[in-house]
């Protein structure tokens, strides 16, 4: 699996310090953004929409949103991708969900990242294909069994390990290539999104959300937030990732969060040498006999993310509280380095924590769509490991139904299997 602080906002928009940082960081960029956006087609600009959460499903929301014309306002109580965005490994699958409804899903927002890349420029958001291995080896062994080597897709010299992974590998089969495996910078992806979004008059408001305001018939009328005035708006999205059960305190009965997570570790490593871009799923055995499952993504970067250690627990309260193992980051260190001599020697750059948002419904599926007993509620969230590369779908998705009233993207029945209603 994948994995998967600014308070300085008094009034709508970004403003004060946060909007300063925001534009300095992205100045460059916005004004490529601002260069390339065509006229806006579809304008909505008397209907008020809130999205809740800044990760990557609340940006794509309100960069789709706007490139329709919408101006939205997106809250979000720490900073942009605060949480699983920030920390992801942005791991991203052609065909991997093949079997399942998120199918097509799936091919749109595949193809989507890469008109992303496109439109921001991939150095910008750290996108590339990439050469896709599973692979097996151990900590020590006294008798080293020949590299078995089985090839899923193509044939050729890209099947070979790279020179980088020069551990005791025991098994490897190549599960994605470059036409059908790639990656993105969640957290650059997210920045870039909403930068776009803010550039065509959408904002964004630093609070803490604390419960909905609705009219008798119950009819979404705006946000309530700590301290300070309520946000109204015709349509609020909540796309809260791991902290979507929170919305159930609000409104009692509904079930549109899971309030237990799936836990993961993650280290950035800094070698002193190139590593080529080629992605590992793994299966490690140490020499005490424990087995574990870390992923390795080289980055564009030249840095190298690895993950795993997952961890079913309660998600605390807010991504502040996220708190770190330093003995589960040292195990993806020394598994890394037991793979690779390179990423032995290599520097730790980051160690880090994040939930990733489950499903509260035994399918699995994420939700994403509207709450039909709440007029004006809509949910996008429970995207699992798969939240990255289903961001830009779900933006799209959420966009259509917020200003045509229906989905257009996708099959019908893709976006039926989300309906956030089959939890109620």
């Amino acid at each position: 699996m994948q994995l998967l602080k600014v308070r300085v906002h008094t009034s709508r928009g970004i403003s004060g310090h946060y909007k300063n940082h925001f534009e300095s960081r992205h100045q460059d960029r916005l004004s490529s953004i601002k260069a390339m956006d065509q006229e806006p087609i579809g304008v909505q600009g008397s209907k008020r929409i809130v999205v809740i959460g800044g990760g990557i499903i609340g940006s794509s929301i309100a960069y789709y949103l706007s490139e329709r014309g919408a101006k939205v306002t997106v809250l979000e109580r720490e900073c942009l991708a605060a949480a699983a965005s920030g920390r992801a490994g942005g791991f991203l699958a052609l065909d991997w969900n093949e079997s399942t409804p998120l199918r097509h899903m799936s091919h749109l927002s595949y193809r989507l990242h890469q008109e992303l890349s496109l439109k921001f420029g991939p150095e910008h958001i750290g996108y590339r294909p990439v050469h896709t291995y599973q692979v097996s080896g151990v900590e020590t062994s006294a008798v080293k069994s020949p590299l078995k080597l089985r090839h899923r897709a193509e044939r050729g010299p890209e099947g070979a390990l790279p020179p980088w992974v020069d551990g005791d590998m025991r098994f490897v089969e190549v599960i994605g290539s470059t036409s059908s495996t790639a990656q993105v910078h969640p957290r650059l992806l997210t920045e870039a999104l909403m930068g776009c979004a803010v550039s065509r008059g959408s904002s964004m408001l630093i609070g803490t959300a604390c419960g909905l305001l609705q009219s008798a018939d119950k009819r979404i009328m705006g946000v309530l937030v700590e301290d300070q005035d309520p946000v109204h708006a015709d349509a609020v999205v909540i796309a809260m990732g791991p902290w979507t059960s929170q919305v159930s305190s609000w409104i009692p009965g509904l079930q549109v969060g899971n309030n237990i997570g799936q836990k993961y570790h993650s280290v950035v490593l800094r070698p002193q040498q190139l590593v080529s871009e080629h992605c590992l799923f793994t299966s490690f055995k140490y020499a005490s006999g424990r087995i574990v499952q870390p992923e390795l993504y080289p980055r564009p970067d030249g840095s190298v993310y690895v993950c795993g250690e997952p961890q079913s627990l309660p998600v605390p309260s807010s991504p502040q509280e996220v708190r770190l193992d330093p003995s589960l980051s040292q195990n993806l260190r020394s598994a890394a380095a037991s793979m690779s001599s390179v990423l032995a020697a290599a520097d730790v750059e980051a160690e880090q924590s994040c939930y990733l948002p489950l499903s509260p419904v035994s399918d699995g599926l994420p939700m994403v769509g509207q709450v039909e007993e709440i007029p004006g509620l809509y949910v996008a969230s429970g995207h699992s490991c798969w939240g990255i590369l289903h961001g830009p779908a779900t933006g799209l998705m959420m966009s259509e139904l917020l200003l045509d009233g229906e989905v257009k993207c996708l099959p019908a029945e893709c976006s039926a299997a989300l309906c956030p209603s089959r939890t109620l």
